[in-house]
């Protein structure tokens, strides 16, 4: 990863490139399954931005990627990795950061989100 996503991040990259590089993550993710977890925030730093691209097929990579991740890292992980950037100062860091966490919440069903949800709302940040 620490090859790959450093490549996701050039300015000069095209639509080809980025969706080749998109599906050499997913298939990582896939035979990495839980050994995936170290990674996670430095993925989603990545990601989480084409949740918001102008171009559609973007944005189903990157919630294909999401979803992907959360089913191998676990829900735990994911919070544990996107908590922080709910707080962030930078508006785009917490836009994008609440468009993963419905992505999580989808491929890990609602219900399973609901306790932190609810957390998050009694919080004295709220």
């Amino acid at each position: 990863f620490n090859q790959i996503l450093p490549l996701l991040m050039s300015p000069t990259l095209e639509d080809q490139e980025r969706h080749l590089l998109v599906k050499v993550i997913d298939r990582i993710l896939y035979k990495l399954d839980e050994l995936v977890r170290p990674y996670v925030h430095k993925i989603l730093v990545v990601i989480e931005p084409l949740l918001i691209d102008e171009d559609y097929y973007a944005r189903v990579e990157g919630r294909e990627i999401i979803s992907n991740l959360s089913k191998a890292a676990g829900l735990a992980t994911m919070i544990a990795a996107m908590r922080p950037d709910i707080d962030n100062v930078d508006e785009y860091v917490r836009n994008t950061t609440a468009r993963a966490f419905s992505v999580v919440a989808s491929a890990l069903g609602i219900p399973a989100l609901v306790p932190f949800l609810k957390a998050v709302c009694q919080s004295k940040k709220s």
